[in-house]
């Protein structure tokens, strides 16, 4: 699965021979952020470099080469800079490939936020077209008291700003963010599993499950969190929670490793049985993200069977797996896995997609 073949833009097999449009660098610690500007650059029907949905399963031994193809194929770069960005080694040498294949004039840079190092490590990316947002910061402050970093996603408004500089910068047309969720934050608290945790919902319709759901839930030692529904421009998106102790498939994937190219390849390899052995799902996308100072994984996957595919309608999801450490050393971990699912185009689920991010980034785990 996830083989070239797979790689499906609107209905139609990707042209492997057509250049990229873009080339994104990034750190892990700021995929959020990007994820946010790549789909919405994807659903304007341009060809971007994204490694969470180009580096696919089966290539990952040749990851170097296919970063340096990518880079010699990509009209322009895009680098989201600061320190940690550029301390990284595969960063650094994805920097001196972009200087060498496109020049400074042909990269724009994000500063998230702007910080000395890349400028003083690499002074010819100055003459790069840089934006600095000061809010892109990588928030060291985890409301779940785990005093640890997590991932977030920006307000729709700054990445419009940031997609109108990439456009002003390269003269190539990018459609704004969709979909923005009205209003201020509308935080609910649930409780499932004796675990207390709160959510931000707002834009969201919230409901509990039907009690037939729960009975079914409760037979097979899971409970059922809240459910979601949201009607977004293109498409209709709903969801919900399932609250439970981890399988032994996903075991692995429970909290990460110091190394975030490693995880990514565990998260690869899981995807790769769990999504097409075993449901036969086509997966387009596995992603990361940071809750409680832990790398967690989430998978993008497309359903080409059923009554909904076979009248051109597809459904796509997107499924998280949050887990959290037990509080005592004989406490169980617990695995808090977000479905969700969206009936509609390809580009009207990416502009949606970080409505899903936005939700599960908002969870907060409650002491008492």
């Amino acid at each position: 699965m996830c083989n070239s073949k797979d790689r499906v833009i609107e209905g139609r097999e990707a042209d492997a021979e057509t250049p990229l449009d873009f080339f994104l660098s990034y750190k892990s610690e700021d995929v959020a952020v990007v994820r946010m500007v790549a789909e919405q650059m994807r659903a304007s029907g341009l060809r971007v470099w994204f490694a969470e949905y180009d580096v696919l399963l089966k290539d990952r031994e040749q990851f170097r080469g296919a970063i340096e193809n990518a880079i010699q194929g990509s009209r322009f770069g895009v680098c989201f800079t600061n320190d940690r960005f550029i301390q990284s080694a595969y960063c650094s040498w994805e920097v001196e490939l972009l200087l060498k294949r496109l020049g400074a004039e042909r990269i724009v840079e994000i500063a998230l936020p702007r910080q000395p190092l890349p400028h003083r490590l690499f002074p010819d990316l100055l003459a790069a077209k840089c934006l600095e947002v000061p809010t892109a910061q990588f928030s060291e402050t985890d409301a779940a008291e785990s005093g640890s970093a997590r991932s977030f996603v920006l307000p729709c408004s700054t990445v419009d700003a940031i997609l109108a500089h990439i456009q002003t910068s390269t003269g190539i047309s990018i459609s704004g963010c969709g979909c923005a969720a009205p209003g201020g934050p509308v935080r609910r608290s649930f409780r499932s599993r004796g675990v207390k945790y709160s959510l931000d919902v707002s834009g969201w319709n919230v409901s509990r499950p039907g009690l037939l759901a729960r009975l079914i839930g409760r037979g097979g030692g899971d409970a059922l969190g809240p459910r979601f529904s949201k009607h977004c421009p293109g498409g209709n998106m709903w969801g919900h929670i399932i609250v439970g102790t981890q399988d032994v498939q996903r075991k692995q994937l429970a909290f990460g490793t110091s190394d975030d190219r490693a995880y990514y390849d565990e998260a690869l390899q899981f995807a790769g049985h769990y999504f097409g052995d075993v449901w036969k799902q086509h997966c387009l996308g596995v992603h990361l993200f940071f809750l409680e100072g832990f790398s967690h994984p989430a998978f993008t996957t497309l359903a080409r069977s059923g009554m909904a595919a076979l009248m051109g309608n597809p459904t796509w999801s997107r499924v998280y797996s949050v887990t959290l450490r037990g509080r005592w050393k004989w406490s169980r971990d617990l695995e808090f896995a977000f479905f969700f699912f969206f009936r509609g185009g390809l580009a009207s689920f990416l502009r949606s997609a970080h409505l899903m991010d936005k939700l599960v980034l908002s969870f907060q785990r409650k002491s008492h």
